[in-house]
């Protein structure tokens, strides 16, 4: 097999130290349900040996702020209550980003939250 291109994501960062290595990724899409208020934070995730440091702090910061850029009035996620999501909960609550919706599933709860840009 050989690799032919890679695509360019729109919106999509990662996160790098002054040494090239991978701190984190996170980003921005949109639905179309909801495209006309809202963009979405996706793949963010920080490196397990970068957390805790203030990575995922600033990464959240950064991607507010370009949120704020696209004229959205809401910034929104998916995430649950799974218990390794904890401080990503508590992250999530510091920077303004409220439940406003929950559903049960199986071995876990699905959580939407949300923020007025």
């Amino acid at each position: 097999m050989r690799l032919g291109r890679i695509s360019e994501l729109r919106d999509q960062w990662v996160a790098l130290d002054d040494d090239g290595r991978v701190l984190g990724t996170t980003g921005l899409y949109r639905y179309r349900k909801d495209a006309h208020e809202a963009v979405w934070l996706s793949w963010f995730c920080v490196a397990p040996e970068s957390r805790r440091a203030g990575v995922g702090g600033q990464m959240l910061d950064f991607t507010i702020e370009r949120a704020r850029a696209t004229g959205a009035t809401f910034l929104r996620l998916y995430t649950s209550d799974v218990s390794n999501e904890a401080a990503a909960q508590r992250l999530y609550e510091s920077r303004g980003l409220n439940i406003y919706q929950t559903r049960n599933r199986f071995f876990y709860r699905l959580i939407k939250r949300e923020m007025r840009l």
